[in-house]
């Protein structure tokens, strides 16, 4: 039987025993690329189902919020790694929006040009504090830390002393004093984690707890945040965006 004939018209001969078994050669490799090819094509299919369903899974077993909890921390620990003294990554993305100019209950206009000014600016830290949180939440070099707290400390002086600078409706001067206080208490505190994890990388904010700049900060953010409300009815837009900006702004 003619097997083969090559382009200078040579050829080959082959008994029927070799080319059956060629055949079946060829039939049983061929039939375990197919089943490769539709073990892949399986495997695709139940990774692109679980991709798809993992997150509804989230948010129906833990919530929303514990969901994007999740994904900030995914985000927070990607960008933690990336910060440096020559390196600042801007957080706006993430944080609020503002207050709205039209429709918000804050009627008075110097009193919403005052809250306006004032959630930009702790927007501004509440970047600055989440790259700080998020150096000394990863492992470094122990001088690095203090070199990168030196960053956020000149960034957040900076905040501190636009916000202190702010002009201050009459009714506003007990919250933006408990905000000023916040402020400070924060650099504070980093600081003090700073020098704690210099010395003992394992330090981490759950041991940091009970630093009183802590306890400060968020104490004074609270009380601004109960005064605000009892001051104003607020509609839903002005609440939310006070309240998450406030919440980024905090240690905890």
């Amino acid at each position: 039987m003619y097997a083969s004939r090559c382009p200078e018209g040579h050829g080959a001969w082959a008994p029927v025993d070799a080319l059956e078994a060629l055949r079946r050669f060829v039939d049983t490799h061929a039939s375990a690329e197919a089943r490769a090819r539709r073990r892949v094509r399986l495997l695709t299919r139940v990774l692109l189902i679980v991709l798809v369903a993992a997150p509804v899974v989230g948010l129906v077993s833990f919530g929303p919020d514990a969901w994007m909890n999740g994904v900030f921390k995914l985000v927070q620990w990607h960008y933690g790694r990336s910060v440096s003294a020559t390196n600042w990554p801007d957080w706006g993305w993430m944080l609020p929006g503002d207050i709205p100019t039209k429709g918000s209950t804050i009627d008075v206009h110097a009193e919403l040009l005052y809250f306006d000014r004032l959630m930009r600016l702790l927007k501004v830290g509440a970047s600055n504090r989440l790259n700080m949180d998020a150096v000394l939440s990863t492992r470094r070099d122990r001088p690095e830390y203090a070199v990168i707290y030196a960053v956020y400390r000149e960034r957040q002086t900076g905040v501190l002393d636009r916000i202190e600078h702010l002009p201050v409706p009459d009714r506003l001067a007990e919250i933006h004093g408990h905000v000023l206080r916040a402020a400070r208490a924060q650099i504070v505190f980093y600081g003090a984690w700073t020098e704690a994890k210099a010395r003992d990388r394992s330090v981490d904010l759950a041991r940091m707890l009970e630093h009183p700049a802590v306890r400060e900060t968020n104490e004074e953010l609270l009380t601004a945040w109960a005064l605000i409300q009892k001051a104003y009815r607020l509609d839903p837009e002005t609440w939310r965006t006070i309240d998450r900006t406030l919440c980024a702004f905090d240690v905890i």
